[in-house]
């Protein structure tokens, strides 16, 4: 699980700086980004939020597993 919770935080980031070199290109070649290139931004726009959302709730998740109340509920011993 931390495997691909760090795979997932690096592609993250290269994503992130890709897209920074992108919007740094255009703007330093004062040229008006084309349709194709908005589109193709605000679809990396959209799989960087999917995956902070998806980092979140898994890095959530793994806190309430990880969590030692847990392992003694489900090892019975709270049971009369």
């Amino acid at each position: 699980m931390a495997h691909a919770i760090n795979a997932l935080s690096q592609r993250v980031i290269e994503l992130e700086q890709r897209q920074a070199a992108l919007e740094l290109k255009l703007n330093n070649q004062n040229i008006s980004p084309t349709n194709e290139e908005i589109k193709m931004l605000d679809g990396v726009d959209h799989l960087l939020r999917e995956c902070q959302e998806l980092l979140g709730s898994t890095s959530t998740n793994q806190i309430v597993n990880d969590s030692p109340w847990l392992e003694e509920e489900d090892s019975g011993s709270f049971a009369a």
